[in-house]
């Protein structure tokens, strides 16, 4: 009896974290946002030396509840490759003179920290000094959701994302799936302990 009233109790806790991640992902009506945001150093709570490569604030941009980032990055040309969530960037716009461009990367919901990678270029005279520097770097995108504030109520176009190999090798990450694969966890053990109390029951 006590293992069915937990299997009916974790059902239920499962149903309203499943309708609140649903809840949270459309509550946002079209248009654009203005959210901050930081890149940290992957796995880690510290600022990444990438961070100041990045202008904030960034813009969320929600379309019939779907959500795309847009961000300005400085020193474009250092800069050469940045992905978020394993998703390239899409360019929007580029200003060489001022050594800046526009990106978009879809989001499944802005809300948390995304682990993105940056590749880094630089053959040039730095301070004085030639420099050659080729590097790539794992960080993570921190965008803070409740800094999020409406800037116009008209969504700006969004161009279509492309997959990074080590993306489609993966599987979903989006909150949902995180939920429904909690869920199954929860029912097997239930469903383990129901079947164990059933067995001591029986004579062999």
């Amino acid at each position: 009896m006590y293992a069915k009233k937990l299997v009916v109790a974790c059902l239920a806790l499962i149903m309203c974290l499943a309708f609140s991640t649903l809840a949270q992902a459309k509550e946002l009506e079209n248009g654009d946002y203005s959210i901050e945001y930081e890149v940290l150093k992957a796995g880690e709570s510290s600022v990444s030396i990438a961070n100041d490569y990045f202008k904030k604030p960034a813009k969320l941009i929600v379309i019939d509840g779907k959500q795309s980032i847009e961000i300005t990055i400085a020193k474009s040309h250092w800069t050469k490759k940045v992905t978020i969530d394993g998703k390239e960037e899409q360019l929007i716009s580029e200003d060489k003179k001022e050594d800046l461009r526009v990106v978009q990367f879809p989001l499944e919901n802005v809300a948390g920290d995304h682990p993105g990678t940056v590749d880094v270029y630089i053959n040039e005279e730095v301070d004085g000094e030639d420099f050659l520097y080729d590097n790539s770097y794992e960080i993570q995108f921190a965008f803070d959701d409740e800094t999020i504030a409406q800037i116009s109520d008209t969504p700006t176009a969004v161009k279509a994302a492309q997959e990074t190999k080590e993306m489609v090798e993966e599987t979903s990450s989006s909150p949902l799936s995180y939920v429904m694969y909690g869920a199954g966890i929860i029912i097997f053990l239930a469903l383990v302990m129901i079947i164990g109390r059933q067995m001591k029951g029986r004579k062999l």
